[in-house]
């Protein structure tokens, strides 16, 4: 959607109704490795994947609450 309506972050956030930093962490998840990414996509509906636990797989800090 970024490059489709060549959107920074910040107009990004505004027209989802969340933070910068909310994007910013979003974007950072695509860039788990690709093993990871599979893992994912094959598993994500038989098992529980949370935001949270991928967070701790790319140096993302939690988000405040």
């Amino acid at each position: 959607m970024m490059k489709e309506e060549n959107l920074s972050q910040i107009e990004l956030a505004r027209e989802l109704g969340i933070s910068r930093v909310r994007v910013t962490q979003y974007l950072n998840l695509l860039k788990l490795p690709k093993a990871r990414l599979d893992h994912i996509m094959r598993n994500g509906e038989k098992q529980k994947i949370t935001e949270r636990s991928l967070r701790d797989n790319t140096g993302i800090p939690p988000a405040d609450i």
